[in-house]
């Protein structure tokens, strides 16, 4: 459903009032959720800004009076397009696809759970543990888990090679980004 809110898949393959709804509801998810960060009051807050402003300007719509996704887009097709519900679809999924809802983040969980590792790293590190960089050049998440080194990365390349995956030239140990 997200894929066809971002308009990654064909919208000959969906209902487009069912996906504006779910994308409603899975925002107002967002803003029923709680946080425990002290800066944000809820996970909506870092994840989608200006939504509910901009639903409550643009759509005159008061965006906690209503349960669902499904209520949310009926009382936006009736504040804006005279009670046509594929019409209001429409106007949503354009707004949410041209920007007018300001930046929005549909996945949370790997952006909270990013953060956690990254502070549980800092902690580890200020109390003297080994620091070690999975190469990821996004923000830094700290895998504590071993690299694949010596008799094992010698043992993996035999593997590849079988299965007839080309390694390239100085090994494998460049990573999946680089080479694989």
């Amino acid at each position: 459903m997200l894929l066809a809110a971002v308009n990654c898949v064909s919208d000959k393959t969906y209902d487009r009032s069912t996906v504006a709804s779910y994308l409603l509801g899975h925002m107002r998810n967002l803003f029923m959720t709680s946080t425990s960060d002290a800066k944000y009051s809820s996970v909506g807050d870092y994840a989608a800004p200006g939504f509910v402003a901009a639903v409550m300007t643009r759509y005159g719509v008061t965006f906690d009076e209503h349960d669902g996704g499904e209520d949310l887009l009926h009382a936006i097709a009736d504040a804006t397009c005279r009670g046509d519900l594929e019409n209001a679809a429409n106007k949503c999924l354009q707004d949410f696809r041209n920007g007018r809802w300001g930046p929005v983040t549909l996945e949370v969980r790997e952006v909270y759970e990013r953060r956690t590792a990254r502070d549980s790293f800092d902690k580890k590190n200020q109390e003297g543990e080994k620091k070690v960089d999975t190469g990821d050049s996004r923000d830094r998440v700290y895998d504590d888990r071993p690299a694949v080194k010596g008799e094992r990365l010698g043992e993996v390349e035999e593997e590849a090679k079988e299965m007839g995956v080309q390694v390239p030239e100085g090994g494998g140990a460049k990573g999946i980004f680089d080479g694989w």
